[in-house]
């Protein structure tokens, strides 16, 4: 209709120009155009532009609400069907990484070879250091005694020792002559343990070792620690004492607003658990590496 397609009231002249028409012709312009209330017809058109906007504005949400919820569905909210509920109180325990004293043991062997002729030139032909491990015992020892041979050993730099074994130059007359030194150096370090039994360490790599031997040895080097301390203490801390409902396949602390989901215990977890229980507690395993401490019998 014309009523929508009119422009909004415009302020001013629009030309200062003197027009060339007659005022017959003006006068049969002005009565062929349909007549317009400038001010009515504007207020309508701009009640018109609002009530659109305000339509698409509410539109825009609604879809944004459908498609949001839709986007990001709750996970395990379901709500427990026939299912019992127990009210009760557990300590929830997380793992924690103990450092304990471990040792690194190695033997440097170092061969110099020189000739010389009538002592009037030498020259060295031969330097080598080959690093090899040592025998257990022998780390334990000297590692514990920081002796070897009747010999203390000297701390060259925090945490390091190492025998005074000094190198020799063989000096002849003739040819060739060779000299092999020893020296044992001692390092101390730590180790700890992760929640799946792999060893971590300050020294070398303990690939493929395992905590309850209590020793890692490897062509070049010997690492040592005491398993027993390991397997006598408790790889799990307190995190605190919450009100939990427990149902037969997860334990809701509502202070937490958090959701534990039963988890298979192992023999390794077993093992544990028997250092940190106390009389009349259980513990369980959740499937996000939280333990719960129950005080009081459920269901599971």
């Amino acid at each position: 209709s014309v009523s929508l397609l009119a422009p909004p009231e415009i302020e001013g002249d629009i030309s200062t120009t003197p027009s060339n028409h007659d005022d017959d012709s003006t006068q049969n312009c002005q009565q062929n155009t349909p007549s317009l209330d400038p001010p009515a017809y504007n207020t309508r058109a701009r009640r018109r532009v609002a009530k659109a906007n305000t339509i698409t504005a509410v539109i825009t949400k609604l879809l944004l609400a459908v498609f949001g919820c839709q986007s990001h569905q709750p996970r395990l909210c379901n709500t427990p069907t026939n299912t019992t509920v127990w009210d009760t109180e557990v300590a929830l325990l997380g793992r924690r990484h103990v450092a304990f004293r471990a040792a690194q043991c190695q033997n440097l062997t170092r061969t110099v070879c020189t000739e010389s002729y009538l002592r009037l030139s030498m020259a060295v032909t031969f330097d080598e250091t080959i690093i090899r491990s040592v025998a257990t015992t022998l780390c334990q020892q000297i590692n514990g005694t920081k002796q070897w041979k009747n010999s203390k050993l000297v701390e060259i730099e925090e945490g390091h020792w190492k025998t005074k074994n000094t190198t020799h130059y063989a000096i002849g007359w003739w040819g060739e002559k060779c000299y092999t030194t020893s020296n044992l150096f001692v390092k101390e370090g730590t180790i700890s343990v992760t929640d799946r039994d792999e060893l971590l360490t300050d020294l070398s790599s303990t690939e493929n070792c395992r905590v309850n031997d209590g020793k890692c040895v490897t062509k070049e080097k010997t690492i040592i620690w005491n398993a027993t301390t390991i397997q006598r203490t408790c790889s799990y801390r307190n995190v605190g004492i919450f009100r939990a409902f427990v149902t037969e396949r997860n334990v809701v602390l509502g202070d937490l607003q958090a959701t534990f989901i039963f988890a298979e215990t192992s023999e390794r977890d077993q093992t544990n658990f028997a250092i940190c229980q106390e009389n009349g507690t259980r513990m369980e395993r959740m499937e996000n590496e939280y333990v719960l401490k129950f005080f009081t019998e459920t269901g599971n």
